[in-house]
């Protein structure tokens, strides 16, 4: 029964991470069927090989049961259907899912298996992209029609690596690695959480985290060499000993200059300006109607009616934070991020989850995956990290068990001393 648990952990989190806006889901396949499937089987298996307290399912009940509720008003208060499918069934399941894994004491195990499958894409866009994208060895093998990019056509590679942007970046002109996906920066948006977990949630790991983020500077997005800089801080300020301490200061100089180039020229360039837009349109669209919103489906539509066109080439929104401020308002927002603002202001968490929490705010206003699996997945991390107070212990695994092993043991000890 692990051993399936297992397979079905790695298919759901690949099903995820290729319908978070990746090329196939641009031409047209769907995945979320499939992904509602796994997970549902996944429900199954934890519910049949744990015994659930009852306090804890009255606990996963009054989250789902929240979530409804928010979603069933927004939709009368607005009088509209908006993906059903998405909000009554996938999101509520996802969550359903992790809370389980939580509870079972495997939430840590299912993190580790999201970074596992972000490597495996690593690898695969790592090779085409060096000896592709930048060698010219190996050669295309047919072109596909990127509708992200209003219609352009790109290369692709096997179907495996597409080539979707060229960049200039240091002063180097290159191919960027999208991976699989339809821009460099949703590339970056799993490559930068699954640093992140690492870093911040897992055991030490230093040969992923050197993979990852070598993986982040070819994809050349500000917002990821921006995590970078702050979790190799953070690193030298917390985790390393005196002698890398003095390594890593030494290197700092550098890395600093390299930023200020990297953030002046992109100061001055039109994404910025195009991101700053986002920003200012979703308040705008906001302030319409402060609590309830304007509506899951109509958000889009009046943040966009603020959107300066006379600088950007389409209407595409780049910000998820604020278009969840023009869809449901303050309730929406809460229901969201109830949790990242308990661990923020709670002295019961500790650093590193408070850390990941601020970097996660950063990513949200730098990237678009609202109605993606990936979100409803985020979302549910962040309630199973404050319902079982995970603190997620970095420095060592057999640490790390030994805990599971005496919570156990004590759960056992108190059950025959009642009995």
């Amino acid at each position: 029964m692990e051993l399936v648990k297992n397979l079905l952990d790695y298919l759901l989190l690949t099903l995820i991470f290729i319908s978070t806006n990746s090329i196939y889901v641009n031409s047209g396949y769907k995945f979320t069927p499939f992904t509602i499937v796994v997970a549902g089987m996944l429900i199954v298996i934890n519910l049949f090989t744990t015994k659930l307290s009852i306090s804890y399912f009255k606990k996963i009940c009054f989250i789902v049961g929240s979530y409804y509720l928010v979603i069933i008003m927004l939709m009368l208060i607005h009088n509209e259907i908006y993906r059903i499918f998405y909000f009554f069934v996938l999101f509520p399941v996802i969550i359903i899912f992790v809370l389980l894994e939580s509870y079972r004491e495997s939430l840590v195990k299912f993190l580790d298996k999201f970074v596992q499958v972000i490597l495996v894409l690593v690898t695969i866009s790592l090779f085409f992209w060096f000896f592709g994208s930048i060698l010219k060895i190996i050669s295309p093998t047919n072109y596909v029609v990127n509708e992200w990019m209003n219609g352009s056509e790109i290369k692709s590679y096997f179907n495996l690596y597409f080539e979707t942007q060229g960049v200039k970046f240091l002063g180097l002109h290159f191919i960027r690695n999208s991976g699989i996906y339809t821009e460099g920066p949703m590339w970056n948006l799993l490559l930068s959480l699954a640093l992140m977990i690492q870093v911040l949630l897992l055991p030490k790991n230093h040969k992923r985290e050197l993979i990852l983020t070598f993986t982040i500077f070819t994809v050349a997005s500000t917002t990821g060499i921006f995590i970078v800089a702050v979790l190799y801080v953070y690193k030298i300020l917390h985790h390393f000993n005196r002698r890398q301490k003095l390594i890593a200061f030494s290197a700092t100089p550098f890395i600093v200059f390299g930023m200020m180039s990297i953030f002046k020229n992109k100061a001055n360039s039109i994404s910025t300006s195009i991101r700053i837009d986002d920003f200012v349109a979703g308040i705008s669209a906001w302030r319409e109607s402060i609590v309830f919103g304007s509506g899951l489906s109509n958000g889009l539509k009046v943040l966009e009616s603020y959107m300066n066109t006379a600088i950007r080439p389409n209407m595409g929104n780049s910000d998820s934070f604020v278009l969840i401020l023009a869809q449901g308002g303050l309730l929406l927002s809460l229901l969201y991020f109830y949790p990242m603002f308990k661990i923020l202001f709670s002295k019961s968490f500790n650093l590193n989850l408070k850390i990941f929490s601020i970097l996660y705010f950063i990513i949200l206003v730098t990237s678009i995956f609202v109605t993606t699996p990936l979100f409803a997945l985020m979302i549910a991390i962040f309630y199973a990290s404050i319902l079982e107070n995970n603190h997620f212990d970095t420095k060592n695994e057999k640490l790390l068990c030994m805990k599971v092993y005496f919570k156990k043991l004590k759960s056992l000890l108190l059950k025959s001393s009642s009995e």
